[in-house]
């Protein structure tokens, strides 16, 4: 079945390679109405977040804003098909006017750097364009077993490395930034309880990652944010500096010895790139779902049933 299930989906996703970028982000875009008109599991996530995120917003506001940021991830899964099928020439061109000047800055000083990708945008279409830099990525293993290997095939054929999250993938990530390499790192995943520490995000407690801040205090490398956030055409991609060693002024959070800060620093920089279009951030997944104990759950589904006036 697991294997029958990844094929099905690899035969879609190669369908959809087939169709122009345009028609396949007003096709997703109008699929995605679906999950308000079934007030799917994922429209209530969005409300959920958005109503503890942008507590300022109106409720005729929120509701537009969730729509729209569920079209923007509804994109993400219609583009997989340029991702994984498009030839080189052909999606590198999608980066209008890439702002890369930080990371080939980065790359220069042979510190090492680290790229913190959020989920905003296009994520995979970043990894595919890092890959040229010889970029190095931590990835969890897909649920869908037989999915592992063509995944891997994929996201790796522009040049990206990816590492599973175990010992020896860690082992190598580290190694990575030690030699001056560059390594990609999905920052706003939820992990466990004993590897994360609560920071801010929007004003909400959300469980953070210490990974980062082990990466960063052993081999003290550059930090970048790089993000593609989805443009009429294409993407814009853009890296900024979060950290550089020896700036202190500027940057003195993110290297700060405890986790806590540096965890809020870089929320911080996430939440910064997310407020220039916040409905290109994945409002669906459930970022706070693990509170600190005793607080209440912001995703049970007694409290989020459709508004009255619903949409």
């Amino acid at each position: 079945m697991d294997s029958a299930l990844g094929l099905v989906l690899r035969g879609v996703v190669w369908l959809v390679s087939l169709l122009p970028l345009k028609l396949v982000r007003q096709g997703s875009r109008w699929l995605s109405a679906l999950h308000l008109i079934l007030d799917t599991r994922a429209a209530q996530n969005t409300r959920a977040n958005l109503a503890m995120c942008f507590p300022e917003l109106a409720p005729t506001a929120l509701r537009a804003l969730a729509r729209d940021s569920l079209g923007e991830t509804a994109c993400i899964v219609g583009e997989s098909g340029m991702v994984f099928h498009w030839p080189r020439e052909r999606w590198l061109v999608l980066a209008e006017e890439p702002q890369v000047e930080p990371l080939q800055q980065a790359l220069a000083a042979d510190t090492g750097v680290l790229v913190m990708v959020p989920h905003y945008g296009n994520w995979e279409y970043l990894a595919l364009f890092l890959g040229q830099y010889g970029a190095m990525a931590l990835y969890e293993r897909p649920r869908i077993a037989s999915l592992e290997a063509p995944l891997r095939r994929a996201r790796q054929r522009g040049g990206m490395t990816l590492l599973p999250i175990d010992r020896e993938g860690l082992r190598s990530a580290y190694r990575q930034l030690a030699e001056g390499g560059c390594l990609a790192l999905l920052p706003d995943q939820v992990p466990r309880r004993t590897a994360g520490v609560y920071a801010p995000f929007f004003g909400v407690p959300a469980l953070t990652m210490t990974l980062a801040h082990r990466l960063i205090q052993r081999t003290r490398p550059i930090v970048l944010l790089g993000v593609a956030r989805r443009t009429a055409a294409g993407f814009a991609v853009r890296f900024v500096t979060v950290g550089q060693p020896g700036d202190r002024e500027r940057h003195e959070g993110i290297y700060a010895p405890a986790a806590q800060t540096s965890a809020a620093a870089l929320n911080g920089a996430i939440e910064a790139a997310v407020k220039e279009d916040p409905a290109q951030y994945q409002w669906e997944y459930r970022r706070f779902r693990r509170q600190p104990k005793g607080s209440p759950d912001p995703y049970d589904p007694s409290r989020l049933a459709t508004p009255e006036g619903g949409g």
